[in-house]
């Protein structure tokens, strides 16, 4: 399996100072040469010329640098080191996520993404978005600009590109392919989100509203994509996407760690999963790392209905120093009670705890919610949804703009 990765931005540094530590912690840089008979420290003649002006380093005593043509003690030993910094153009403090449901079926000749407020043992109908005449494939939601609220993003049937639905108003983005699944995470660290999207022949596409165009990748011949999420799986506050992969009729999962170059960290980490059919991740458990949470429809035996299942994963370590890939384990297995006809999944922040939710949706307009404690993901409600005849697709957003943040 091959894949070019594409550096979608420049990331803005910071130097900070590395120093190099004395062997001793009670001692300077310059103790170890104070019995030395060229030692030019404190104490020494040579200390106490009172011309500090410089032309070159050797105008200088041991340690000392010579810093804009004066003599200055050195502060930083073994260079420069590179640091992120700690925010883009906009930060989000904490999230209080709505939930938007694509309905199968058309109302009214347009296809619309409806909106629920989640509430602590159901939700409420907040209102519907008209996106167009043509059934939606997939949807997200997110920051995709410095507007407080969110807005959605949709894949067409029968439309080579991406639509961005913000009130009234629908933006589109060519793709050059057939969008199958999508997401949205920040992926470069520039307070924005961005939509990682695929299609069914291998092509993933990573594109930012605020530039209005997509950076694009491709996986070797014979692979399926079937799904794609995004969320940060390796704690270093920039998110990772994650792909659902069929491969020789196996299932695996694949992170697409975009800068791995710059942190030191695995290109990849990757798993086989059997058979998953929807793909989220998120923070479920207040420890700044996401987890990967996979829907499988069970039906190992056609004739019966079976209850479906959750699935929970989380990136590990490469088995061996000579692996270059780390390793995507299974945590959790959950069968969902009397469901044997969910349709989606998504994982996000409904209520500014800085823990996230996982809801799920079934093709009878019910939809479940579950968080983790220490036991792994429990059921907290299930409700019916109003405004919905069958829904096949959910995404979370901070649609009302409620979330407090800095631009």
């Amino acid at each position: 399996m091959t894949q070019n990765h594409l550096l979608l931005a420049t990331f803005g540094l910071l130097a900070a100072c590395a120093p190099e530590l004395p062997k001793d912690p009670t001692q300077t840089v310059l103790d170890d040469l104070s019995e030395d008979d060229d030692y030019q420290g404190p104490g020494s003649e040579v200390w106490g010329d009172t011309d500090v002006s410089c032309d070159t380093q050797d105008d200088c005593l041991v340690g000392e640098s010579c810093l804009g043509n004066v003599c200055q003690p050195s502060q930083c030993e073994g260079g420069m080191a590179d640091s992120k910094a700690p925010i883009g153009g906009s930060f989000r403090f904490f999230a209080d996520n709505e939930i938007g449901i694509a309905d199968k079926n058309s109302w009214s000749g347009s296809y619309w993404i409806d909106g629920f407020e989640p509430t602590a043992a159901g939700s409420d109908y907040t209102g519907s978005w008209e996106v167009g005449g043509s059934a939606l494939i997939d949807i997200t939601g997110g920051h995709f600009d410095k507007e407080d609220s969110a807005t959605w993003a949709a894949a067409i049937e029968g439309r080579n590109s991406l639509a961005f639905a913000n009130g009234s108003d629908v933006e589109w983005v060519s793709l050059g392919f057939m969008p199958v699944a999508l997401d949205a995470g920040d992926t470069d660290s520039d307070g924005l989100d961005e939509v990682a999207v695929i299609s069914e022949d291998g092509r993933l596409a990573i594109c930012s509203m605020d530039t209005m165009s997509c950076d694009s990748l491709s996986f070797s011949d014979g692979i399926t994509l079937e799904d794609v999420a995004v969320g940060d799986v390796d704690e270093d506050a920039i998110a990772e996407i994650i792909v659902l992969l069929e491969m020789d009729g196996e299932d695996y999962l694949y992170v697409v760690n975009l800068d791995w170059e710059d942190t030191g960290q695995p290109e990849t980490w990757q798993g086989h999963v059997g058979d998953l059919s929807r793909i989220a991740a998120g923070d479920m458990n207040g420890d700044r790392v996401a987890e990967i949470i996979g829907l499988k429809d069970v039906d190992s035996w056609p004739l019966l209905s079976e209850d479906d299942e959750l699935r929970v994963y989380s990136v590990a370590p490469p088995a061996t120093s000579e692996d270059s890939y780390g390793q995507i384990a299974l945590a959790q297995t959950v069968e969902v009670n009397d469901h044997t006809e969910l349709m989606d999944i998504d994982v996000a922040d409904t209520d500014a705890n800085l823990t996230a939710e996982l809801f799920v949706i079934d093709s009878n307009a019910t939809m479940l919610s579950y968080d983790m404690r220490e036991s792994g993901l429990t059921h907290r409600y299930s409700t019916e949804l109003d405004a919905v005849n069958e829904p096949h697709r959910i995404a979370l957003a901070d649609s009302d703009g409620n979330s407090p943040r800095a631009t």
